[in-house]
């Protein structure tokens, strides 16, 4: 739908790009190169915005303009056949661009598919963690070295039996006396760098 018409978009003005820069190119006469840069924009914009098969035509009418303007300008006494193997060989830079661009896109689009992808799965896997701990019949306390809590599963809320600490989403230890020998396990173990046996104390 949308990116149907998306594309739709791009090719009209890819194709505007080019019928203008072929104007100029054969306008311009003399055989030469003059507007020969300008219509590597279609063709990069092409690689980069549509399908491979699509961008290479892009490349092919390029070089067929470039072709049909050398043809045109050709005046007396001018190497017709060098100045169409230098029309062909911008032609074939054409076709590189395309090429180059498309398979850039392509790499690019692949690369985003995996982020997403990846992203995803973290987003799920920690849904699944949240659920997890929040069936665990042990209660789990994430907490910092500051000594305040930063997660806490509702078997550790209830384990700490303080009203506030239901409803609290961070909460800190070490404002409740009854909570002091936990504090000083935790203190304990970031200062060894070990937890206790079973992650009891």
């Amino acid at each position: 739908g949308s990116e149907r018409l998306r594309r739709r978009q791009w090719l009209v003005t890819i194709g505007v790009d080019l019928v203008m820069f072929a104007t100029l190119q054969i306008a311009a006469g003399g055989g030469g190169l003059g507007y020969a840069a300008l219509l590597v924009l279609p063709a990069l914009m092409a690689g980069a915005l549509t399908p491979r098969l699509q961008a290479l035509a892009v490349a092919a009418v390029g070089t067929l303009v470039l072709l049909a303007g050398v043809w045109f300008g050709l005046r007396p006494g001018r190497d017709a056949a060098l100045l169409l193997t230098q029309a062909g060989l911008a032609g074939s830079g054409l076709f590189i661009v395309a090429l180059l661009s498309s398979e850039l896109a392509g790499r690019l689009a692949r690369e985003e598919r995996t982020a997403r992808g990846s992203m995803e799965l973290a987003r799920r896997q920690a849904q699944l963690n949240r659920l997890v701990l929040e069936e665990m019949q042990d209660g789990v306390l994430v907490v910092d070295r500051s000594g305040r809590v930063r997660a806490a599963n509702p078997a550790a809320r209830r384990l700490l039996g303080e009203a506030q600490v239901s409803a609290a989403e961070s909460f800190d230890l070490t404002g409740v006396a009854a909570w002091q020998p936990l504090v000083a396990a935790v203190d304990r173990a970031f200062a060894d760098g070990t937890w206790p046996e079973g992650g009891r104390d």
